[in-house]
């Protein structure tokens, strides 16, 4: 999987928009995301991070 992938991967899953009510199941499924793609492109993890507490459009 090319990392051009990622963005389009994750930007389509609305774990952010998902936090506040399921944050037990979101957080983990985030923090999964960050370890296994750690060396992903900064902006990224950037939004990962976001979207961990909730903070997104």
């Amino acid at each position: 999987m090319s990392t051009e992938k990622y963005p389009a991967d994750f930007s389509g899953a609305p774990v952010g928009h998902w936090q506040r009510g399921y944050s037990d199941k979101v957080t983990p499924i985030i923090d999964r995301f960050c370890t296994a793609h750690a060396k992903a492109d900064f902006r990224l993890l950037a939004y990962a991070q976001s979207a961990r507490c909730g903070c997104v459009l």
